[in-house]
């Protein structure tokens, strides 16, 4: 994968260098992100021990059964479907993503987020090199919707729609380009680090590192998923 980054940083940009003609998907991502050097980690690390230490954040989970989800599902692309709605399409990540926001924030006052996204983009790599259909790592970018405030009281519909419209420009050259460019430009790596009064949620099915388990009432789930010092407070 690298390689083929590499060369692509080496071709020119399919986007034009004017910032307003990059997708919302890529603005909004380049405004929640920061080099990593020691002032920012610092101001990461504060943040991350506050929420531990105040607001003392666990790690929880949910278990959906198998109606609920085909029930949240239906009803979100059935109200997509419906002329009102114009045009559009949204899958069932785009669904479960939407539920798992909303229901998170449902009882806080004014709320102010932006979510941020995990791509796979194995396939779209796979069209201009085929070895990709074979590569067995990661192979994943990151897209971020833009502000969500009064978003969230929306209908569940309204909302994955937006996850969509974040999700749709992503997978594409000119998108994987660009971001591409963007973060090799931070020498010492990227941390998040959004405008003040805003949280950046991130949202990923990719989970590594730490063994937790869940009692859900019925049997015991289990969860690997990453942890480390410097994760951000909230993380889905």
């Amino acid at each position: 994968m690298r390689k083929t980054l590499d060369e692509l940083s080496t071709e020119p940009p399919m986007f034009n260098n004017d910032t307003n003609k990059e997708p919302p998907s890529l603005a909004n991502f380049r405004r929640v992100v920061a080099p990593s050097n020691i002032i920012n980690k610092l101001f990461l690390a504060a943040s991350i021990a506050y929420e531990v230490l105040w607001n003392k954040i666990e790690t929880k989970a949910v278990f959906l059964g198998e109606e609920v989800v085909e029930r949240l599902v239906k009803q979100a692309k059935e109200d997509v479907s419906k002329e009102e709605k114009g045009s559009g399409w949204v899958s069932t990540a785009d669904v479960i993503s939407a539920w798992f926001l909303k229901s998170a924030v449902s009882k806080e006052a004014n709320p102010n987020i932006a979510f941020s996204v995990w791509v796979n983009v194995r396939a779209t790599l796979a069209k201009r090199d085929p070895s990709f259909n074979d590569y067995a790592h990661n192979g994943i970018i990151l897209c971020c919707t833009p502000p969500l405030s009064k978003e969230l009281s929306s209908p569940l519909s309204d909302l994955a729609l937006i996850h969509r419209q974040t999700i749709s420009p992503v997978r594409n050259i000119a998108y994987i380009q660009s971001y591409h460019t963007l973060t090799s430009s931070f020498k010492s790596g990227i941390l998040p680090s959004p405008p003040r009064g805003e949280e950046l949620w991130p949202f990923s099915n990719q989970v590594i590192a730490r063994f937790d388990e869940f009692d859900l009432g019925s049997e015991k789930y289990a969860l690997w998923h990453w942890n480390s010092p410097l994760t951000p407070n909230r993380e889905y």
